[in-house]
């Protein structure tokens, strides 16, 4: 369990390098930069993270738990994370947008929850390789039609944003129901 003073200084060096990665990729980030952002020296850092890779790892894993407990609800799971994306714009701009390594989006695929939901738009029949081709190919959709989304600046609600997700995704999931 985590004392005040923890999570407090937790949170400032997580809310530093959120505020770095706005301007550059983690490459080219130290951690002595990392530190002048939080206002705490490097030893506090260290005895909490082992580098700037393992912060951003604990910031996306947290980012990920965030997103879980968003989908929880089995209604209407898709509109609740966009809900949840939208709520977090700056946050979901950098671990999303911004990451050209798309590990966040990698791990989300792969998350449990995300499987089942994929698995329930496409026929079992389907070969497995065939199948997951499928899944990544409207995961890999959605999440292209995210980034736009942001990217015009969120002008349509989560709710009419699913809706015109769905107008898309639906002709090609029937599709491979079938097939």
């Amino acid at each position: 369990m985590e004392n005040q003073r923890i999570r407090v200084s937790k949170k400032m060096l997580k809310d530093a390098l959120t505020k770095l990665l706005s301007k550059k990729p983690i490459n080219r980030i130290s951690i002595k930069e990392i530190c002048d952002v939080a206002g705490v020296n490097r030893t506090t850092f260290y005895k909490y993270y082992t580098d700037e890779y393992s912060l951003l790892l604990e910031i996306e894993q947290e980012y990920l738990d965030l997103l879980v407990e968003g989908l929880s609800d089995e209604t209407d799971r898709f509109e609740k994370l966009l809900i949840v994306l939208s709520q977090n714009p700056t946050l979901t701009q950098i671990l999303f947008l911004n990451d050209t390594r798309h590990s966040l989006f990698k791990k989300m695929f792969k998350m449990p929850l995300m499987t089942d939901i994929l698995k329930k738009s496409t026929s079992e029949a389907m070969a497995p390789e065939k199948r997951e081709k499928v899944h990544l190919f409207i995961f890999s959709g959605i999440f292209a039609l995210v980034v736009d989304w942001f990217e015009g600046g969120l002008k349509i609600t989560p709710n009419e944003f699913a809706k015109t997700i769905r107008q898309i995704i639906v002709p090609i999931v029937a599709t491979n129901r079938l097939a």
